[in-house]
């Protein structure tokens, strides 16, 4: 089992602030506390930011709870002191005990990408307050390391901090003086017993790297235009109105605006002549997709006017909150797979309907996207454990993979489809088929729920390869001795099924990849990924066949989160200094540049991301572009003028 690093010391260091505002991620610091071996102590502001400085440049393990929470405080006041913290992150001298868990209920199955596990019961962990818990927290794990739920027993002034600023803290009552130290003394107790029992440790200076840099990224924020804000909710008002016209007739709508839940049930099961979708316990769905796929238009107008409802209700506020103040997101840095998501509404964007189009950038954003990864890092998990992979080869040679695939499935030539996937309408279709397919099989999807997927995603796969003109005409629940609680359409799931056995046709590396993974698992739950080495245990073959190349992808989109954001704050013979990362959206990483110098912070973006990810997929060619916009723009594309890269704008 790795230990913590040999140092000199190991020190737990946390914070007390004025409480997160609105555009603030790091609020002033009213006081910090401090453990080790020699005691324990309470700190006024001056005394803790010493502590802090003084524990950067020693070699002494940091401890914490959402330790990179204290360090954006830090920096706040001492911005001088960045370089530094970048320096700790990168030795590795930091204990996270928040990550350290996650990284150990991965290994030991216990970590779900929508829950948590207690191992003592195997039910999931639910807050103080009985709320289902997704995230690890201190007390959280107090409780499972040390098994004392009395992490927070003197939490009275926990969310008051700022009221006793300005009052000397040998006035302070007992147990505000109490609770910091608290803080610090479980911190340094967990950590000191998970060094000996937890797994995947050798992991965390990586994963702490990435929370690091994920959280300067929130402090920066985002900002939206409040002319553009304003235009999106006047069209969708205006959408609202005449849709709630269109469907007054149902009688779905009560006159105070709620819906009659059973009069919808009812036109659902009508339009589904009798035979609609269920829910698990055997009630009638009345979700996006049941109406969405319904054969009546008035459902689906009903299915419009509900999105519409969402964006005006739900994003508009959030949009027009950062016309105020940066908007400050959420990451949560670990997913059981190695990835990282956000919380909140940044993760859920709509791709259409305006609402990415009102972020828009102090300087010009810089949008660099690796060219299909998971086709990189499925190639290379290939080729690493079976020693080929005709994925790779095409990779390498340098040839677009859904093209190549459409060509094949077609039976036609690979440079006509290239010159025809942007103008042929036929040819586009085929290639976002193939492309689907692509990502979809190496998960081991099958054929129906893949059909399910696209079509929620917009993609009616009958439709696109030209076998029928009006999608759902029959719709199936059975497909190969299976049944399915919601149904599909037929057309699709053939189509589907088509797909599935030209993908392991044309990849047959993959088949193999799978039947490696399954032979595996006979053996035993958990693998070991690839390049990090951190064990993720309680699989089945879906889940296995996904971490191991989607997991190296995400290791290697932290690596390059990392470099580039430790250039742009650290480094100023880089022409990436004084850019800052603000969205790391799996493969996607935006920055914010100063204008007068992007094209040079764009290319030096580009060579920093595609050198770090070569790092993990040795063996096959990294692809990245980078994209210059003035508002978030999900098309946007590589544009020069003269030789430099310039902003893309719509057409």
């Amino acid at each position: 089992m790795p230990d913590l690093p040999e140092v000199d010391e190991v020190i737990s260091l946390d914070l007390e602030t004025h409480l997160i505002q609105p555009g603030l991620l790091s609020p002033p610091i009213v006081c910090g506390s401090m453990a080790a071996a020699e005691g324990q102590h309470l700190l006024d502001p001056s005394k803790a930011i010493n502590a802090f400085e003084i524990s950067l440049h020693a070699p002494t393990v940091i401890v914490g709870a959402n330790i990179s929470y204290d360090f954006g405080c830090i920096a706040a006041v001492r911005p001088d002191l960045i370089p530094a913290i970048f320096e700790k992150f990168e030795r590795g001298e930091i204990h996270d005990i928040l990550i350290a868990q996650a990284l150990d209920a991965i290994a030991k199955g216990y970590f779900k990408d929508k829950m948590l596990v207690d191992p003592r019961t195997g039910r999931q962990i639910k807050t103080p307050g009985g709320k289902q818990s997704k995230r690890y927290s201190q007390a959280i794990v107090v409780d499972l390391v040390l098994g004392r739920t009395d992490a927070k027993k003197n939490d009275k002034w926990r969310l008051r901090y700022a009221e006793l600023e300005k009052i000397p803290m040998a006035e302070w009552p007992p147990e505000a003086r109490q609770y910091p130290v608290d803080d610090a003394v479980n911190a340094l107790e967990v950590a000191e017993a998970q060094v000996k029992t937890h797994e995947n440790l050798h992991d965390m200076p990586a994963q702490c790297r990435a929370a690091w840099a994920e959280h300067l990224a929130a402090m920066w924020g985002l900002r939206t235009d409040a002319g553009r804000v304003a235009a999106l909710k006047a069209k969708l008002t205006a959408e609202r109105e005449v849709l709630m016209a269109a469907v007054q007739d149902l009688g779905v709508f009560r006159p105070d605006g709620s819906k009659d839940m059973k009069r919808l049930q009812g036109l659902v099961f009508e339009a589904y002549q009798g035979d609609p979708p269920r829910t698990p316990k055997g009630g009638i769905k009345t979700d996006a997709t049941t109406l969405e796929d319904a054969d009546s238009e008035p459902l689906r107008r009903l299915n419009a006017l509900s999105k519409g409802a969402k964006l005006l209700d739900t994003y508009i506020p959030f949009l027009e909150s950062g016309t105020v103040h940066p908007i400050n997101v959420k990451p949560n840095i670990l997913l059981a797979n190695g990835r990282s998501s956000y919380e909140g509404l940044i993760q859920l964007l709509p791709r259409k309907g305006g609402v990415r189009e009102c972020f828009e950038f102090r300087g010009v954003w810089c949008s660099v996207d690796y060219s299909a990864i998971e086709m990189n890092t499925l190639a290379q998990v290939c080729k690493t454990l079976l020693g080929h992979s005709k994925l790779a080869d095409a990779i390498n040679a340098g040839q677009d993979v859904h093209s190549l695939f459409a060509a094949e499935i077609y039976g036609a030539e690979y440079a006509d489809v290239v010159r025809l996937k942007e103008t042929d309408p036929v040819w586009k279709d085929r290639r976002q088929m193939t492309k689907a397919a692509n990502f979809g099989y190496p998960g081991c999807m099958g054929a129906f729920k893949f059909a399910q997927t696209k079509r929620k995603e917009g993609l009616r796969l009958c439709l696109a390869a030209r076998v029928a003109t009006t999608c759902g005409v029959t719709m199936i629940r059975e497909w190969k001795g299976n049944t399915y609680p919601a149904p599909a359409c037929e057309a699709c799931v053939h189509q589907a099924e088509k797909l599935r056995l030209a993908f392991f046709a044309m990849w047959p590396e993959v088949k193999e990849y799978i039947a490696w993974i399954t032979r595996k698992l006979e053996v035993s739950d958990r693998l070991v990924q690839l390049y990090s080495g951190r064990v993720r245990g309680g699989l089945g073959v879906p889940q296995a066949a996904n971490t191991l190349f989607s997991g190296l992808a995400g290791d290697g989109a932290k690596r390059a989160l990392w470099a580039v954001s430790k250039e742009c704050y650290t480094d100023k013979t880089s022409a990436l200094y004084g850019s800052r990362p603000v969205v790391f959206a799996h493969d996607e990483l935006i920055l914010e540049m100063p204008p007068d110098r992007a094209h040079e912070a764009a290319m030096r973006q580009t060579e920093v991301m595609i050198r770090e990810m070569q790092v993990v997929v040795p063996d096959v060619t990294v692809r990245a572009e980078p994209a210059l916009m003035e508002y978030w723009y999900k098309d946007a594309a590589p544009v020069y003028d003269a030789g430099r890269l310039v902003a893309w704008e719509p057409k």
